[in-house]
């Protein structure tokens, strides 16, 4: 009804305005219809930030200029990672717990991530860290209580984590820089939520895989221990060898045994005529 034809028309508008952040992408700034306001609103982890003041939208631009992730393709795919945890997040159904209405724009090989403009501040936050770990926040019990739900439901758990300059410490369900927030409105939200599963064992080879490289939700749920989202991390936390040992231990399942065992089901199950090498001409 009314849910879906706004989730609708806010789609649709945000491809027509992330159309033409796209297209003018290598225009001078002081040209561009919608500048960006990536110094305004924090970190360059999630790529270039715009906002569309008129429609209320405001944009996440997957390129990576900064090289956090070795390229756009792997910053794309983080993008991807956002808008799956915020519909994992969904589905742990924790009453209470407010997550943007977020849509993945995909053009002319280019990604975009749109969201609502949301009532929050750079002093609304009181979960995670909105600045690169210089301030860690677990100040509201109803947050922390609602996000250590959502997690037990995945099978995240909990991890100790310091501020910078270890002058601090917070229990997280979840990644450091995923952000709490309790809105002027008085709702308690959920954003950068792009980390929350785990990552597998990085590839040595590829920079800062822990960004990207992560598991599947469906791996996560099925593990025998709860995993943490910060392993491999950079960022300061308590007993990351051991979350580290289980990771990698969840990662060699996936690799010798799930995916071999998955395998070995589809050369049995799909019939031998379609296996089978074309006769002779």
């Amino acid at each position: 009804g009314e849910l879906r034809e706004l989730c609708e028309r806010f789609e649709g508008r945000a491809a027509e305005i992330g159309a033409t952040i796209v297209e003018e992408l290598f225009l001078e700034p002081s040209a561009r219809s919608l500048p960006s306001v990536t110094g305004e609103v924090g970190g360059v982890a999630g790529g270039e930030k715009y906002v569309h003041a008129q429609e209320g939208i405001f944009f996440k631009f997957a390129v990576d200029d900064a090289q956090l992730y070795g390229g756009d393709e792997h910053m794309m795919k983080a993008a991807g990672h956002e808008l799956r945890s915020l519909v994992w997040l969904l589905e742990s159904r924790v009453e209470g717990l407010h997550l943007p209405l977020t849509v993945l724009v995909d053009l002319r090989g280019y990604r975009l991530v749109a969201m609502p403009l949301l009532p929050l501040s750079p002093h609304s936050i009181v979960y995670g860290s909105a600045d690169g770990g210089r301030s860690v926040h677990a100040s509201l019990p109803a947050m922390n209580q609602r996000m250590r739900l959502a997690a037990r439901s995945l099978n995240i758990g909990p991890s100790v984590a310091w501020t910078n300059d270890l002058s601090y410490s917070v229990e997280l369900y979840g990644p450091l820089d995923l952000e709490g927030h309790l809105g002027a409105d008085g709702r308690l939200y959920v954003i950068d939520t792009a980390r929350l599963f785990p990552p597998c064992t990085p590839n040595p080879r590829l920079r800062n895989g822990y960004l990207y490289q992560l598991m599947r939700p469906e791996l996560v749920q099925s593990n025998a221990v709860p995993l943490r989202s910060d392993a491999f991390s950079p960022w300061n936390i308590e007993q990351k060898e051991q979350w580290e040992e289980e990771a990698a231990a969840c990662t060699a399942r996936l690799l010798q045994r799930i995916i071999p065992e998955a395998a070995a089901w589809l050369d049995s199950a799909v019939p031998a005529v379609l296996v089978a090498p074309p006769p002779p001409c």
